[in-house]
């Protein structure tokens, strides 16, 4: 799940492309779909077997375009193993995390850099996995040791 998609309906920064690319090389070993947020709902295929859906939001909070509110996330993700989200400071993000507690899936993110706050280390627990870009972002995020993935 990613708040802001890759491209002419999203931005092309790093942080929309680096879902966008894992979620490619994940499909190409299991089934994977990317959820991301823009103007024109849909679903599409992208070449290698990833499913991308995206979500019109309500609305987006502070008009932040990592920020958008959609009531469909939690039905979006109805079924998945594990949910993998990214910008940690995102609202999207943590009603991915929110949602896979309610479900039972697993859970990782990874941030990108968006400022914010963590609900006082509450958002810290919503994770099982935190994929860290860099060991800079893991002590930015404050991820431990003990949780960031390949420790």
């Amino acid at each position: 799940m990613a708040p802001t998609a890759f491209g002419p309906q999203g931005l092309y920064g790093g942080g929309e492309r680096y879902p966008l690319e894992l979620a490619r090389a994940i499909a190409a070993e299991a089934d994977c779909e990317l959820v991301t947020f823009g103007d024109r709902p849909g679903r599409w295929w992208v070449p290698g077997g990833l499913r991308v859906r995206v979500l019109r939001p309500l609305t987006r909070l502070h008009g932040h375009p990592a920020q958008p509110l959609a009531p469909l996330l939690p039905v979006a993700l109805a079924g998945a193993d594990v949910i993998h989200a990214h910008h940690f400071r995102s609202v999207p993000t943590r009603m991915a995390a929110v949602t896979a507690r309610a479900l039972g899936a697993g859970t990782a993110v990874t941030d990108h850099g968006l400022p914010g706050g963590t609900w006082d280390g509450l958002a810290h627990r919503l994770f099982d996995r935190f994929l860290t870009v860099s060991r800079f972002s893991a002590r930015l995020l404050g991820a431990r040791r003990s949780r960031r993935a390949g420790s």
